[in-house]
């Protein structure tokens, strides 16, 4: 997993782990409702092909079941 702030920061991410090739997610505030349990589902899948799951602090700072996550890297904290 993979907080930031800013989702100007996510979109470099993005563009970075798709050139590697890595497999990701991402949810901020863009992501539709309905959306995001898919995503979460995904992620959550116990062969899950995902890499990283890309979240904006906003946007997924709360209410998310992410128990097969193994790292959380806060990339740019606000305090």
């Amino acid at each position: 997993l993979l907080f930031s702030q800013m989702t100007r920061l996510i979109d470099l991410l993005e563009i970075y782990l798709t050139l590697n090739d890595y497999k990701y997610l991402r949810l901020d505030g863009t992501t539709k409702t309905d959306q995001r349990g898919t995503l979460l589902k995904q992620f959550n899948e116990p062969d899950s092909p995902y890499f990283m799951f890309l979240l904006s602090t906003r946007a997924g700072g709360l209410g998310l079941n992410l128990q097969t996550a193994d790292t959380v890297i806060i990339f740019d904290s606000d305090w």
